[in-house]
């Protein structure tokens, strides 16, 4: 049995299952969910709810709504992270640790069953009325390109803002502008968090705001990878809109500047080689 300590928003929990369920397969294992983390207050900044449920997920898993893993196990894992990296964590969970714990921000992590991946992240139900419309809105357009602006707690939390941080206008002026130069004119859909702040900051011409309460958030990023092109923020969530595009001629554009952290920066390998940074 291999449990995953499930953390953070949809973004995170996708990286976190694409690395257990990788790890569960080279074990012949079945994934066990620690999902104390959506129940315990006192461990989140904002409230985050278990999504991955709205997927097709195909791995052997069981659920532990209280975590009967050991405080030392916990305390060992985030021990080995903090000082020897994810990467080493992930190779000795490989061999012989039971407790997966960390956020696994790359494909490097299950690109070896990228397929099962993708299979596992399709919706479980059909999508709403409104996500629908937008959908075939998408499929009927040429040079469909999503555009996701991240704010939220990104700016409204301290914390949040000063590690993360968030991509100025310019940087999405930039992106645009290298996708118009590279395949003529573009149909933009604005995918946010704040997509009133949008409307009233972002002047660019043949937008369609998709962001509403109409729209769930993982129809939200079902919809991203519809789109033949797409333009993400430093954000897990519409780095997965990106990657789950099928389009085997899509060009992703990603922040070159994705923490405001520069020693992350340094160390993170969370965009691919192929998308472009601007």
């Amino acid at each position: 049995m291999l449990t995953l300590k499930l953390k953070g928003g949809l973004g995170n929990q996708m990286f976190q299952y694409a690395t257990s369920s990788n790890l569960a397969k080279n074990k012949k294992t079945k994934i066990n969910f620690d999902l104390s983390f959506f129940s315990d207050i006192e461990v989140r900044d904002i409230k985050r709810d278990y999504l991955l449920d709205k997927f097709n997920i195909s791995a052997d898993i069981s659920f532990d709504q209280k975590n009967s893993i050991s405080g030392f196990r916990k305390f060992l894992a985030k021990f080995i992270v903090k000082f020897f990296g994810e990467m080493f964590y992930y190779r000795l969970t490989s061999l012989s640790s039971k407790y997966l714990d960390g956020y696994f921000q790359s494909e490097k992590y299950f690109k070896n069953i990228e397929e099962d991946i993708r299979k596992d992240f399709t919706l479980k139900n059909e999508m709403g009325v409104e996500a629908k419309k937008i959908e075939q809105q998408i499929v009927n357009s040429k040079n469909s390109v999503s555009l996701h602006i991240r704010r939220g707690d990104y700016v409204s939390d301290t914390k949040t803002n000063v590690y993360h941080g968030i991509c100025d206008l310019a940087y999405y002026e930039s992106a645009i502008k290298y996708l118009g130069e590279k395949i003529g004119e573009i149909k933009i859909f604005v995918f946010s968090d704040d997509i009133d702040w949008v409307k009233e900051n972002l002047q660019v011409e043949n937008m369609n705001f998709v962001s509403s309460c109409e729209v769930k958030d993982y129809e939200e990023l079902i919809l991203m990878g519809k789109c033949e092109h797409n333009i993400i923020a430093n954000s897990t969530f519409s780095w997965w809109g990106a990657w789950l595009n099928e389009n085997k001629n899509k060009i992703v554009i990603a922040p070159k500047k994705w923490f405001n952290n520069e020693q992350v920066n340094d160390k993170s390998d969370i965009v691919p080689k192929a998308w472009i940074r601007l």
